[in-house]
C-alpha cells in the first residue's frame, strides 16, 4: 500500500514541478536506494502500461483482397474431423479419400469472405506464450499469386504469424463450411455425436430413475429429465443436416438397458417428436449406411 501511494504521489508531483508550478532548490538531490527502486519499478509499470495499451488496439486479421485460401487440417483431415467411434462410421472408401487429402484450396469468393467477416469479430487475447492448444488447421493466404499472410487456427483462437492470438466465440469462424467436400463429413460426425450423446443420456436416466425411457415418450423423458443438466439435449435431438423439426432420430423399441453392446437404439428418420421404428426400418437403414451403434452397457 505504501508503495502504490509512493508511486501515485509521483505521479501527480512530476507533472507540477516540469510545469513550475513549485519552487525548487537548485541543488542537485541524490536519489537514495529506496527511490532509485521505486523509480525503477514505476518506468517498468509504466512501459507495462503502454504495452497493454497499444494491444487493446490490435485488430484481428485482414483478409482483404484474399482470392484463395490453402488449408491443411491438423494432424490429419482423417483426425481433424474427429468422428464418434473413429472410422466405424465410414466406408474403407471413404477412409481412403480423407487419408489422401492434406491441403484443400479455397478460391470461392463467398466462401473466403463469410470467413474473413468472422475473423474480424476477434478480440486480442495477448501473444500467447503460456496458451497450450491443440493446433487443428493452418490456413495460408494469396490474393493471387501474392502471399498475404498465414495463420494458425485452434479450437476458439487464432495465431498470427507475429505470435499474436485472437480468440472467438463459438462458430464464428466457418471453417468447415470453406471446404464443401468435407463438410458433409463434418455433419455426418456432428450427427454421429447427437447419436452417441442421447444414449448417454439413456443411460443417466436409468441410472437415476431405475426406468429405462420408453419408445412412445423418449423425447420427452429426455427433454424433462435433462435439459437442465444438459441444456444441449434439444440441439442433440436434431440432425443437423436434416432441416426443420424438433427431432429427426427414432428409438428401437426392443432395445432396452440390458440389451447386448451391439444393439441399435437410435437411428435417423424424418422429423417428429417420440418416434420409434421397427427391426426392418433399422435394417434399411443399415443398409443404406446411415445407422451408427452405440453400447448400451
Amino acid at each position: 500500500m505504501t508503495l502504490m501511494k509512493i508511486e501515485t504521489l509521483i505521479l501527480w508531483v512530476v507533472p507540477v514541478l516540469a510545469a513550475g508550478g513549485c519552487s525548487v532548490s537548485q541543488k542537485p538531490v541524490q536519489p537514495s536506494a529506496v527511490d532509485g527502486g521505486v523509480a525503477s519499478r514505476w518506468a517498468h509499470r509504466v512501459n507495462r502500461l503502454d504495452e497493454a495499451s497499444r494491444m487493446l488496439h490490435l485488430s484481428p486479421p485482414d483478409l482483404s483482397g484474399c482470392t484463395r485460401m490453402e488449408i491443411t487440417l491438423c494432424p490429419s483431415t482423417l483426425r481433424a474431423l474427429g468422428l464418434p467411434g473413429g472410422t466405424s462410421i465410414l466406408s474403407p472408401e471413404e477412409v481412403q479419400y480423407l487419408e489422401s487429402m492434406r491441403t484443400m484450396v479455397v478460391d470461392d469468393l463467398d466462401r473466403i469472405m463469410a470467413f474473413a467477416k468472422g475473423l474480424r469479430s476477434g478480440s486480442y487475447a495477448g501473444t500467447g506464450e503460456r496458451m497450450l492448444a491443440q493446433e487443428t488447421s493452418h490456413i495460408v493466404c494469396y490474393r493471387g499469386d501474392e502471399y498475404l499472410l498465414s495463420l494458425e487456427k485452434y479450437a476458439l483462437t487464432v495465431r498470427t504469424e507475429e505470435g499474436h492470438y485472437f480468440r472467438y466465440s463459438s462458430g464464428a469462424l466457418p471453417t468447415w463450411e470453406l471446404m464443401p467436400n468435407l463438410y458433409p463429413f463434418y455433419l455426418r460426425g456432428v450427427c454421429a455425436s447427437n447419436l452417441y450423446r442421447l444414449g448417454v443420456e439413456f443411460r443417466a436416466i436409468a441410472n437415476e430413475k431405475t426406468t429405462w425411457p420408453g419408445p412412445y415418450e423418449w423425447c420427452d423423458v429426455l427433454s424433462r429429465c435433462r435439459a437442465g443438466k444438459n441444456p444441449g439435449t434439444a440441439r442433440e435431438l436434431r440432425c443437423p443436416s436434416a432441416g426443420e423439426g424438433k427431432s429427426h432420430y427414432a428409438m428401437n423399441p426392443k432395445c432396452k438397458a440390458d440389451s447386448p453392446a451391439d444393439t441399435v437404439l437410435l437411428f435417423e428418420t424424418k422429423a417428429g417428436w417420440n418416434q420409434h421404428g421397427s427391426y426392418c426400418q433399422m435394417l434399411w437403414m443399415r443398409f443404406l449406411n446411415r445407422r451408427i451403434l452405440y453400447p448400451t452397457g
